[in-house]
């Protein structure tokens, strides 16, 4: 539930809406509330029939000796007030809510009808996909090839823990599933999935990667391919280290982060094969704290 502060224009009780003690006819348009204004159509110049701007088209005016102290001659007042606006669980942006009777008091009119339409603003992590919940974990190597367990805290203030299957390795990019865990469906009982997709940190610091660890992770690793044997008209390069190539800017963009919520199809919500609605995916464990 959310307090909201509105204003709501209502009949002035002074002069019960009237504006002031008496009217008079007016002498801009003699009492018709209409006056004719001359407009440029093309070459030529055309009578057109508009609303008086000195009666707002009442054909009659308040003298400024006769209006009504409390409202200057508006005929309402404008007041602040407070609505408990109901937000049910799951609720999506265009969520729209009506109050009758709260709306603007017009002249002749009962008052209208008060919209308030909801506006979900970004989170700075989770993004949503229907009702799917849509989070980037950063990783080490270490823990993408040996395993990694965190704590995540939950748009509801829970912590959940995240822990990878044992012998699991995870690869850049790769999605991994927490059913259950995304939002809840608007008006049902159906609640989303939360979706992982990690980022693998290959930063090593300078000088670790000595030849003796090297030869032991070879030896632990699963043999890599065999490199072919030099020809006679083989040449030897080198690599330097570039940008981001080939057209990759942020590293957002890169991962093809951040579909619309209403894309579907079988790309992931991270830009990958697969997603919550192209397909299944890997699960991960979770445990509540």
């Amino acid at each position: 539930t959310r307090m909201i502060q509105v204003d709501q224009a209502v009949e002035c009780t002074s002069c019960d809406g009237r504006g002031g003690s008496r009217k008079r006819a007016c002498n801009s348009c003699d009492g018709r509330g209409i006056v004719m204004h001359m407009e440029h159509m093309g070459f030529f110049m055309r009578p057109v029939a508009i609303h008086c701007p000195d009666c707002e088209g009442e054909g009659r005016f308040i003298a400024p000796a006769d209006r009504c102290k409390s409202c200057g001659g508006r005929r309402s007042l404008v007041i602040s007030q407070t609505v408990d606006l109901e937000i049910p669980p799951g609720a999506t942006s265009d969520f729209t809510v009506n109050f009758p009777g709260l709306g603007n008091w017009q002249p002749d009119h009962d008052p209208g009808l008060l919209q308030i339409r909801l506006d979900v603003a970004p989170h700075d992590r989770f993004k949503r996909m229907q009702n799917n919940a849509l989070v980037r974990q950063s990783i080490t190597v270490i823990e993408a090839v040996c395993g990694f367990k965190f704590l995540l805290q939950h748009l509801d203030g829970r912590l959940i823990e995240i822990k990878s299957q044992p012998g699991e390795i995870i690869k850049p990019g790769q999605q991994l599933i927490v059913p259950g865990e995304g939002f809840p469906g608007f008006r049902s009982a159906e609640r989303g999935d939360l979706w992982i997709c990690f980022d693998v940190d290959m930063n090593i610091p300078a000088g670790m990667l000595t030849p003796d660890v090297i030869a032991r992770v070879r030896a632990a690793l699963p043999p890599g391919p065999v490199a072919p044997g030099p020809a006679e008209d083989t040449q030897e390069v080198d690599l330097t280290h570039g940008g981001a190539g080939f057209g990759h800017g942020a590293d957002e963009e890169h991962h093809g982060y951040a579909h619309d919520e209403d894309d579907g199809g079988d790309e992931g919500p991270f830009g990958g094969g697969g997603g919550p609605f192209g397909g299944g995916g890997p699960r991960v464990q979770c445990a509540h704290q």
